[in-house]
């Protein structure tokens, strides 16, 4: 007689474990849809949520008169390769993409936080002609331009 009872409370708690697992996962499927790539320190404005996937339609989204630069084949210069939380981080991504591209932008680098999903990191060469590249919070540096 023991044993059914214990057999039963394992199976009641087994049946509460896996709904437990079921509506935390569905409440995280929700929450995700508010961050870019699923960062949490990225949270998306309501307004740019839709673009959520395009990194290009997202920076315009966000940032008041910008948008990605018409470069071919892509405004998109690298692929997002990890996490930025700082300016030191976006600088050490541009860092390691001028160092694999052979580009000669690589004195006095310098970050600049436009919101919590982008950053512009200004990059000098020999001569001091300043080059600007954006980088977003997943790493991804993409060719913007700025205008009226």
């Amino acid at each position: 007689m023991k044993k059914l009872p214990i057999a039963l409370i394992l199976v009641i708690a087994a049946i509460l474990i896996f709904l437990s697992g079921c509506i935390f996962n569905n409440n995280q499927g929700q929450d995700d849809l508010q961050y870019y790539k699923g960062i949490t320190t990225a949270k998306l404005p309501d307004k740019c949520i839709s673009f959520s996937n395009d990194i290009c339609g997202l920076f315009s989204c966000m940032v008041d008169q910008c948008w990605c630069a018409p470069t071919v084949p892509s405004a998109i210069l690298a692929e997002g390769k990890t996490e930025i939380k700082t300016e030191a981080d976006a600088v050490a991504a541009v860092q390691q993409y001028v160092n694999e591209n052979s580009s000669g932008y690589t004195k006095n680098m310098k970050a600049a936080k436009l919101n919590n999903i982008f950053w512009n990191v200004f990059a000098y060469n020999s001569e001091n002609d300043e080059k600007v590249f954006t980088v977003a919070a997943d790493g991804a540096i993409i060719a913007t331009m700025c205008g009226v």
